[in-house]
């Protein structure tokens, strides 16, 4: 068995840009943005076919005029969803993501405790458990010895 103190000191920060094409590379979400396209446009046309099947009457009701209105709502949200992602797309490469990472720890050391046993000439087991505060860690380990 043992007891001890585990200290961390790591760089304290990490910092750095990302070119937007490697976050959306255009190849795979351009067929996505036009098969968008294409499901707005038939989607968009299923709803003024059925409006337009609808007699005078019928389009003066307010549940139909409640679905039509619900229907064009959502494919303009739909449409502006769409678009704005056709942006980001097609201005891949022109700009990038600027990031900033601080990995100062709260606490540098850590207490310890830790056991190990040899269960026979081949086999032995290690466990280890660190903690202080927000960081805890556990190590466990199985080993086996050839006999050559």
């Amino acid at each position: 068995m043992w007891i001890g103190g585990f200290r961390v000191k790591m760089g304290s920060s990490t910092s750095g840009s990302l070119n937007t094409a490697e976050l959306f590379p255009i190849d795979q979400w351009q067929d996505k943005i036009d098969n968008s396209y294409q499901k707005l446009q038939e989607s968009q046309q299923k709803v003024d076919v059925w409006w337009n099947g609808l007699s005078s009457t019928e389009q003066k009701n307010p549940a139909n005029v409640a679905k039509h209105e619900a229907a064009n709502t959502a494919l303009a949200t739909f449409g502006k969803v769409v678009d704005g992602a056709s942006q980001i797309v097609s201005g891949a490469g022109e700009s990038s993501v600027q990031y900033s990472l601080n990995k100062t720890q709260k606490k540098m050391w850590n207490f310890l405790v830790g056991s190990q046993y040899q269960i026979n000439r081949s086999w032995m087991v290690r466990a280890e458990y660190g903690f202080l505060g927000a960081r805890q860690q556990l190590i466990f380990g199985l080993q086996y010895r050839f006999n050559l």
